[in-house]
């Protein structure tokens, strides 16, 4: 009997053995999975980023735009060392394609909101400040693409640093479709803020700015010296008719005050910047032809003032809104006409531009520097005045079906003593409507006319009426027969499909 005993138990513990063995190799219990969560704090769109307590909301858009552009010249543009007929770039039309992404990270802490922002834009169909096809000119290709980085800050305790948009904006042609307001400042840079925020709406901006983005001065020049197979870059020194920047010592100082409350938003700001002359006499090296200053003109500093108004005309129909801007600058232009591709990458400093470019087409340019070097005077800076208001308003007939009126205007004075500088005068007036068939869907259409013109009687006016010649910036060209122009128009539309997400 022990013996069958002893034998069960030995056979029942083998078996538990080899049950405890395969148990053993058996996997635990999953996890429970962690999925995604949607965070409602700061709005819609935001999720928790699994593992931890980040929301994050990821937006943006696909656009094609349509463009038709109509210059109506009057003489010939020398496109280099090639003169093209009047109509060689009239009714210029263009295809544009864009797709933009960003990213808004925000969470709380005990200092308060932690938030990073990113915007990032992919655009096929232009390479410069404006949009054309069939004829090249100077760089604008129609097969190029870029990718632009809109926007890349942090903003934590009332802090900002990085990319973002300067805090001089206001109206940034929030009504518009195609390009930014002529005479409102629109751009990004870089900078470092700090908001103190009062309550009930009420806001301080203290913020230091790149000045590079706003800087309107002379451009390098590209030569080909003896024995070189490419373009060497060197920078000009200043003249009577331009001045050079020279080293950044001292960011722009830029502040505002502002308030947001249910009926609207006002703003007032200032901006102050050190002009700073790169040298107007020096010596040219014989080895690569670079110019080495060896005299400046003292420093000067320029500012910029403005004061803005956005109203919500919810008692008119939901959605409504007007915008008003009315700026003033002296030796910084940069905060007044905007002279950007609406990418926050300054192009044309030469020239007018903002939602088209007059030299398009062989039109009139102005050519305007937000300082000269006077060198007559004692080898002072003298510096370019404006002052310009923008405006605009927008109304919805529908939920679906919407429509906008704006326009811009400004006056810009320039030293007395530049020979190719004139004082001239610019205004436009543009309309659009976009109709919203489903959610996220735009169709628009955008007509804008502008028109810029000539005004008062700078010596270089008088050198180019004396002459009776012109070439595309207006100055005196001895090749040369065409009377100079005083005034130029341009217009284009655009049509807009837009798909936001």
């Amino acid at each position: 009997m022990k013996t069958v005993k002893s034998l069960l138990l030995g056979t029942a513990a083998g078996f538990a053995a080899i049950a405890g063995a395969q148990a053993a190799d058996l996997p635990g219990k999953a996890a429970p999975a962690e999925y995604v969560r949607i965070c409602d704090t700061y709005g819609a769109g935001f999720f928790f980023i699994p593992g931890t307590d980040t929301c994050l909301r990821i937006g943006g858009y696909v656009r094609a735009d349509y463009t038709v552009y109509l210059n109506h010249t009057s003489n010939t543009l020398s496109n280099g060392a090639v003169n093209i007929s009047n109509g060689a770039f009239d009714n210029t039309s263009a295809f544009q394609s864009r797709f933009g992404i960003n990213f808004d990270a925000r969470s709380n802490t005990e200092y308060g909101l932690l938030r990073s922002f990113a915007q990032f834009t992919i655009r096929r169909g232009e390479s410069s400040g404006y949009m054309g096809s069939g004829l090249n000119a100077g760089n604008n290709n129609p097969r190029s693409t870029l990718a632009i980085m809109d926007r890349a800050f942090i903003q934590f305790a009332g802090f900002t640093f990085g990319y973002s948009a300067s805090f001089f904006n206001f109206y940034q042609g929030d009504v518009n479709l195609l390009g930014n307001p002529t005479t409102a400042r629109a751009t990004s840079t870089n900078l470092l803020a700090y908001t103190a925020s009062f309550g009930s709406g009420f806001s301080a901006t203290l913020s230091i700015e790149d000045r590079r983005i706003a800087e309107v001065g002379n451009l390098d020049t590209f030569t080909t010296a003896a024995g070189q197979t490419i373009s060497l870059g060197s920078r000009p020194l200043s003249t009577v008719n331009g001045l050079t920047y020279g080293r950044q010592d001292v960011p722009d100082i830029v502040a505002n005050l502002r308030v947001d409350q249910g009926w609207g938003s006002a703003q007032l700001m200032g901006a102050f910047r050190q002009i700073k002359d790169y040298g107007y006499a020096g010596t040219t090296s014989a080895t690569n032809g670079a110019i080495s200053p060896t005299a400046a003109a003292g420093d000067k500093w320029g500012f910029a003032i403005g004061a803005g108004l956005r109203l919500n005309l919810d008692m008119i129909t939901r959605g409504d809104q007007f915008w008003l801007q009315a700026t003033y600058t002296d030796g910084a232009l940069g905060y007044l006409i905007n002279n950007s591709n609406g990418d926050g990458v300054t192009s044309n400093r030469n020239n007018t531009s903002g939602p088209f470019n007059f030299s398009q087409g062989g039109g009139l340019v102005m050519n305007y520097r937000d300082a000269i070097v006077n060198t007559a005077a004692g080898n002072v800076i003298q510096t370019t005045k404006a002052w310009g208001v923008a405006a605009g308003f927008r109304h919805f007939w529908t939920p679906n079906l919407r429509s906008s009126l704006f326009g811009t205007y400004a006056s810009v004075d320039a030293p007395l003593a530049s020979t190719t500088l004139p004082d001239f005068k610019l205004w436009t007036v543009g309309a659009n409507i976009v109709w919203s068939p489903v959610r996220n869907l735009d169709l628009g259409l955008e007509v804008v006319y502008g028109s810029i013109s000539r005004s008062g009687v700078n010596s270089g006016t008088a050198t180019q009426a004396a002459n009776a010649t012109c070439n595309s910036n207006g100055s005196a060209v001895v090749a040369s027969t065409l009377a100079c122009k005083t005034s130029d128009q341009n217009l284009y539309t655009t049509l807009r499909v837009q798909r936001n997400f």
